[in-house]
């Protein structure tokens, strides 16, 4: 019964047609690429005014451009230290856009709640990794 369910779900799970919107397609630019970009810029790859993609952008992902960017940058500028830990945190911080090393804190404190030292002593004892999951 169960893998007659799992087949069912997994048949309509692959017949879901997904609305993809040029507003999608920045979103992937932001969060891969998170050098920053003028709003008009954006809008204009995304063929709408300023503020038709601003407001089409919070309606698909919940959140403005310039924040959604900003947690891009947020999260590269981690994943980075994170594989590289010989890198200092003022080559990371250059390296993904920030003008210094306390731009970079101010977004971990803002979207962690804490330092960056701290957040890759946190990342780093992880039950996953602890119990060797990984």
């Amino acid at each position: 019964m169960i893998e007659c369910t799992e087949r069912y779900l997994l048949r309509k799970l692959g017949s879901i047609r997904r609305n993809v919107q040029p507003v999608d397609r920045i979103a992937r630019l932001l969060l891969h690429q998170p050098t920053p970009f003028s709003l008009d810029w954006l809008a204009n790859q995304a063929n709408l005014s300023s503020r038709q993609f601003e407001r089409k952008f919070k309606e698909r992902m919940g959140i403005g451009p310039k924040l959604f960017s900003r947690i891009g940058r947020f999260y590269q500028a981690f994943t980075d230290k994170n594989l590289h830990p010989e890198h200092d945190w003022l080559t990371v911080a250059i390296q993904y856009g920030y003008s210094d090393y306390y731009h970079l804190a101010k977004d971990f404190r803002q979207f962690s709640n804490v330092t960056p030292n701290l957040i890759l002593q946190q990342y780093a004892q992880r039950p996953e990794l602890i119990v060797d999951l990984l």
